[in-house]
């Protein structure tokens, strides 16, 4: 007997995979890229996210904030916020390596969130001094 139900979430699954490689000279390169269903959506909340990011920077130079193009799909902006704000090399790599753009999405969407609570205050980072672990 078919499982017609995990035939069709195999179908979404493929269909929302992003083929992308790392060139020599080390810029991503897009093969093939499908729309998710949620892609939007992502896109939407980050783009919000950045917003607050920028208008919490406001007095700050411009080299902190976040500039995105309007027409860039929800995979450039997860790169290219993998690339910039995602401080561990190790971290940084396996999310661009990731193929589904709803993970990657999901990943900068928490990495955002927590560097604006810690730039609005809500999360006191230790100083210098502090002997608390990190």
């Amino acid at each position: 007997m078919t499982d017609v139900l995990g035939q069709e979430n195999l179908i979404r699954d493929i269909s929302n995979i992003s083929l992308r490689y790392i060139s020599d000279s080390g810029t991503i390169k897009i093969i093939e890229s499908s729309y998710s269903d949620n892609s939007e959506a992502y896109k939407k909340r980050i783009i919000d996210l950045i917003n607050k990011w920028n208008l919490l920077l406001d007095g700050y130079t411009d080299d902190y904030k976040i500039k995105i193009e309007n027409n860039s799909t929800l995979s450039r902006i997860t790169d290219s916020l993998s690339s910039s704000m995602v401080s561990k090399a190790s971290d940084r790599q396996l999310l661009l390596e990731e193929l589904d753009e709803s993970v990657r999405a999901e990943k900068i969407i928490e990495v955002l969130e927590s560097r604006i609570e810690i730039l609005s205050g809500k999360i006191e980072t230790p100083d210098s001094d502090s002997t608390l672990i990190n």
